[in-house]
């Protein structure tokens, strides 16, 4: 692969997004979405409309009561962020946008945090812009905030090495500091691949990266920084996609064997401990190959494949939820797969051309966005109460983008 690390993101914006953030159109004013009642098929099931989210029966067989989805807010960046193609690269756990620009020849070299609430722009970082292409070593790439952190990785250019770096800034402070780069593989350069998001809580950062294994391959490895300490661990157990939901655990898919069929890697929900990293796998999923993950403290949800792509036709995918009582349901894509996320007393989960949430309480899942074949990309970002997502398509006056941010909100 030849092409840029950058270009290839953008490339597959359409499918690609876990809390992190591909590059995408600048975000322009848009319309609100229509209202829309469809939702996807249960997995062996037929699709039903649905006006409203009803209240579900718990793992106990009483009645909860269903949170809800905030009127979304159509977001437009303020004209000194937009400038220099600025791009919402990361969320924060308030609703804040993480947005990144490009000054140099090539490659985000700023961040800075931008308040829709306030309109408060809030300067992160600044690189030294590349002023030619072989200048540019790293770019600034996706990124997580809370009321005490600002984190985000630099990568490089291509996919032929995963070549990562991950920083942080004490929001107090302002203090910057590197968390932790690449290991580095036998050659002494980095091991192909990509980081994962960043899952941020408290003073804890946790991703998983790719790192040498004997044989010359590579294998996902869960990093876990405390950032007030100044330390970094790198566990020892194979898994991706880690997700913090409580200070002493982490969720992340853990290898479990190989699937026969295709050679790839099986994985299951597992918590890890912190600190040591004890390994206890979950029993509510078997293992399977997945291919997008997200956990929170009130659930978790698992993209998988059920029958793998062909020639003559794409491959079948479900998504399989378990809520904060135990409670486990499957349901079909309509459309190929996209990634998964949870947050704060929901899920969200995306095809090919739909992004769909499923709220504590609900009986059945709220779609958000629908686009149509001319789409330039769909993807979406979950940082606690929020969801920030967007779609553009293009059309005869170009990209037209509709970007758009909500809270969900429960009872009491």
């Amino acid at each position: 692969m030849t092409a840029g690390r950058a270009a290839a993101v953008f490339a597959l914006a359409a499918l690609v997004i876990a809390c992190g953030s591909p590059a995408v159109s600048p975000p322009v004013a848009a319309s609100p979405a229509p209202a829309t009642s469809s939702v996807p098929p249960a997995a062996g099931g037929s699709r039903s409309p649905v006006a409203t989210a009803s209240p579900s029966p718990s793992a106990s067989g009483t009645a909860s009561v269903a949170c809800a989805l905030a009127e979304p807010v159509d977001i437009e960046l303020p004209q000194g962020l937009l400038a220099r193609e600025g791009v919402v690269s990361g969320l924060s756990d308030a609703g804040e946008l993480l947005v990144t620009q490009r000054r140099g020849a090539v490659g985000a070299d700023k961040l800075s945090l931008y308040s829709p609430r306030s309109g408060d722009v809030v300067p992160v970082v600044s690189r030294t812009p590349a002023k030619t292409q072989a200048d540019a070593k790293s770019q600034i790439a996706n990124g997580v905030a809370n009321a005490d952190w600002t984190v985000w990785a630099e990568v490089g250019f291509t996919l032929e090495e995963g070549e990562w770096t991950i920083w942080s800034q004490d929001r107090h402070t302002g203090d910057v500091r590197k968390v932790k780069s690449f290991d580095p593989g036998s050659n002494g350069r980095a091991v192909p691949g990509s980081e994962s998001a960043i899952s941020l809580l408290g003073d804890l950062a946790t991703w998983s990266a790719p790192i040498e294994v004997p044989g010359s391959k590579a294998a996902p490895r869960v990093y876990v920084a405390d950032l007030r300490a100044g330390t970094v661990e790198r566990l020892e157990v194979e898994a991706r996609g880690p997700s913090l939901v409580a200070p002493d655990r982490i969720v992340a898919m853990v290898a479990a064997g190989i699937d026969e069929a295709s050679g790839k890697v099986l994985a299951a929900p597992a918590d890890i401990a912190l600190p040591g990293g004890g390994v206890t796998i979950q029993p509510w999923l078997d293992p399977a190959r997945t291919v997008a993950f997200g956990a929170s403290g009130t659930g978790e949800i698992a993209t998988q494949i059920v029958t793998g792509a062909t020639e003559d036709s794409p491959s079948v995918a479900r998504v399989v939820v378990r809520d904060a009582a135990g409670a486990v349901r499957p349901f079909d894509l309509q459309a190929d797969w996209g990634p998964s996320a949870a947050g704060d007393e929901f899920v969200a989960w995306q095809d090919q051309f739909h992004f769909w949430a499923l709220l504590a309480g609900a009986d059945a899942p709220v779609l958000l966005a629908e686009i149509p074949d001319d789409t330039w990309g769909i993807a979406f970002m979950v940082h606690g109460p929020f969801v920030y997502w967007w779609t553009d398509t293009v059309g005869a006056a170009g990209v037209a983008g509709v970007h758009r941010l909500s809270k969900v909100t429960c009872p009491g």
